[in-house]
């Protein structure tokens, strides 16, 4: 089978890895249904476009570029009980301005007053790339707040 071609680089902006770097993005969606398919754990699916990043090597923007982020409700099968996915709701919270959330460790209870709250805000973070599966992931860190 061969490999399919693409005109332009929107076609495959979703498969493409954006470069290594800082980035600003803005929350276009806020979607608190999202569901696993292999596990049926739930998610808040962000859907954010880059504001401010680095080019491709080729000179091509990356600005505009839509992403989709995941952020797991915490869930006490998760390995450290759900901890590390309760601080990254709070980081990105925080990051993005977005009030009233809170994660208690030691209940695992997180708290979200509206998660359309987070719709129209903007926060920085830095890509680098894991492996996931043998193939290169984006891997999204350092959350801060966005200062134009």
């Amino acid at each position: 089978m061969g490999r399919l071609q693409f005109d332009g680089i929107t076609s495959i902006e979703g498969h493409m890895l954006l470069p290594k770097g800082t980035y600003a993005f803005e929350i276009d969606k806020a979607d608190p249904e999202y569901k696993s398919k292999e596990k049926g754990t739930r998610a808040l699916e962000l859907t954010v476009h880059v504001v401010e990043g680095p080019p491709f090597d080729d000179g091509t923007s990356t600005v505009g570029l839509e992403r989709h982020m995941r952020l797991w409700f915490p869930n006490k099968s998760q390995k450290d009980g759900g901890n590390a996915c309760g601080r990254r709701f709070v980081e990105i919270g925080e990051a993005a301005g977005v009030p009233g959330i809170t994660f208690d460790k030691d209940t695992q209870k997180l708290e979200i007053e509206e998660t359309d709250e987070f719709v129209g805000k903007r926060f920085v973070c830095d890509i680098a790339y894991q492996d996931y599966k043998g193939e290169d992931q984006e891997d999204y860190k350092k959350f801060r707040v966005y200062e134009s």
